[in-house]
Parts: C-alpha cells; sequence; structure tokens
C-alpha cells in the first residue's frame, strides 16, 4: 500500500456549504484537526467558530477562502482531476520520497485535498492542501508537487517536532527552530526538485530565486545575518523569527534547499540522504559553512 489521496475532507467542507454537517464535524475530521494543532503550534490556535467565522467573510484565524463562492467550480474541477490521477500521484509522491528517505515507511501517510486554510501542511501524520488556492487551480500539477513537499514534513516529524512557537524565548531555542526550519522546509522544498526538473515546472517562486543569483545571494545574506544576530544574543521577537523562517521572503526554503544541493555537490547524495533525518544543530554544525564557503551553481530549468 503506498501513500493515499483521499477527497473525503474536501467533500465534507462541500457538505458544510450546503448545510449537511456542522463545522464542529468539519474540525473533528483529521485533515481539519492536524490544520487545528498546526494553528496551535505556530499561532494562537483555532477552533469551529474560526471556520464559521472565515465562511461568512468576518475576521478569522482560520484563512484561506477568500474567493470562495467564484472558486467552487474550479475547485471541483480541480478534485477531478485529483481523484483522476490519485493512482498515479500517490506511487510518485512515494518514489520522490524514497529518493530522499529510502527506508521509510509511507503507507501510513495521507494527502487531503481540504478547503481552507494555508496551501499546505505536513503535520500529525496527515497532508492538508487547500484546494481554494491560486497556483493549484491554475495548475493541477501543482498540488503533486506541493504534496511531495508536505508529505516530506509528515516524515520528519516523525523524528523531529517543531516547538510552539511561543515557547521559543531563550537565544538557544531560537538557534534550534531556525535550524529545523532550514532542514525541514530546505529538504521540503528539494524533495520535489527532480521531478519539477524533469518537466520543466519550475516557475514557483522558491526556484525562481534558486536560478537568479542575485536573489539567491540575498536570501543567503539575509538569512545568516538574523543567524548572527540570534548568535550574539540579539534579542528576536517571535515576529522576526517566523518572519525570518517563514515569512514572504521564504527564507528557510530557498536557503535551505540550496543548502541542501551544496551538500550534494560536496559530498554526494548519500550525505544529502543521511541528512534528512539528522538533528537540526548537528546538520547545521556538518554543513551551515556551505553557505559561505560552497560556490552557487544555479539550477536550471
Amino acid at each position: 500500500m503506498t501513500v493515499r489521496i483521499s477527497l473525503d475532507a474536501a467533500r465534507m467542507f462541500l457538505d458544510y456549504l450546503d448545510g449537511a454537517v456542522t463545522a464542529r464535524e468539519v474540525i473533528r475530521h483529521p485533515a481539519y484537526a492536524a490544520i487545528q494543532s498546526h494553528a496551535d503550534r505556530f499561532g494562537e490556535g483555532m477552533d469551529e467558530s474560526d471556520i464559521e467565522a472565515a465562511r461568512e467573510g468576518r475576521p478569522s484565524r482560520f484563512p484561506g477562502l477568500k474567493q470562495l463562492d467564484v472558486n467552487l467550480p474550479r475547485i471541483l474541477c480541480l478534485m477531478r482531476s485529483i481523484e483522476a490521477a490519485s493512482v498515479e500521484w500517490s506511487a510518485t509522491i512515494e518514489t520522490e520520497l524514497h529518493a530522499l528517505v529510502p527506508h521509510e515507511d509511507l503507507s501510513g501517510i495521507v494527502v487531503y485535498p481540504v478547503i481552507g486554510y494555508d496551501w499546505g501542511i505536513g503535520h500529525s501524520g496527515v497532508v492538508s492542501m487547500n484546494l481554494n488556492s491560486s497556483h493549484y487551480l491554475q495548475n493541477h500539477e501543482e498540488f503533486l508537487y506541493w504534496a511531495i513537499h508536505e508529505s516530506f514534513h509528515v516524515v520528519y516529524e516523525r523524528y523531529w517536532l517543531m516547538p510552539p512557537v511561543k515557547t521559543v524565548r531563550t537565544p538557544d531555542q531560537w538557534m534550534s527552530l531556525m535550524h529545523l526550519a532550514l532542514q525541514n522546509e530546505g529538504y521540503a522544498t528539494y524533495a520535489p526538485l527532480a521531478i519539477r526538473q524533469r518537466r520543466v515546472a519550475m516557475d514557483g517562486r522558491d526556484y525562481q530565486v534558486l536560478q537568479d543569483p542575485t536573489l539567491l545571494e540575498a536570501a543567503i545574506k539575509d538569512f545568516l545575518e538574523g543567524h548572527s544576530a540570534a548568535a550574539q544574543r540579539a534579542p528576536l521577537s517571535t515576529e522576526q523569527l517566523l518572519d525570518l523562517c517563514f515569512g514572504s521572503r521564504r527564507l528557510a526554503y530557498t536557503v535551505g534547499c540550496e543548502l541542501v544541493r551544496r551538500v550534494e555537490r560536496e559530498f554526494g547524495p548519500d550525505a544529502v540522504r543521511a541528512g534528512a533525518l539528522e538533528n537540526c544543530d548537528g546538520f547545521w554544525n556538518l554543513y551551515g559553512r556551505l553557505l559561505t564557503s560552497g560556490k552557487i551553481v544555479l539550477l536550471e530549468n
């Protein structure tokens, strides 16, 4: 049995929109329970009232429903595409992940298309991916590539779980969180890289940065400056820490992926596989220097 794709959660949310089930029933589904846990870990949490508020257009901690009414026909079309390709895509996710983590049992991973929240999360053993996302609606195959990305997070969490951000207070904790984000997001961005290159699907912002020396050098510089500030015990707020790792600059994603690429060039694919599930501080201590000593070799589209 391979990775499985299930449309149950998205169908339940459509039933909720039709009034057939309640928001409380929705949030009890494993896909939305994972979202609730993710919101708790990275922010102030959420509950069924946030789903109801977002649906009604009121302030909410449950994002991702913008233009939902307009997008519903396209969402239904995307669901049909995912259902038709589910067997092939499940096998592809497993193949690409096993290139990085060859000994992992991936059969328990379920990818749930959902409606609402973030582009996608891999958390609490499942993947939840918002169908109301423009990049999936514009190109259905982007759903596959991001499912590979998020599925890596599920595997990584089996070994290393990011602490709730609100509990990260000391400089040593900041450093470890930065190392974990760099490794986790870097490898997740790297995971679909080979198939993206084979299929010439390199238009996403992260991959555009990896193809532009000016943008890539700036991203590395920004990350290293933030890392240096934390190392020197300079105070960082939770907002600064989140922005540095996960904000609009997406530094953990692009700089992390570039670091994995430099590990591959310097030490080979076996080192990449060994580093995927290494302790994050150990991974940084082994390879972080490559961000300053390694040469930029741009991706080819």
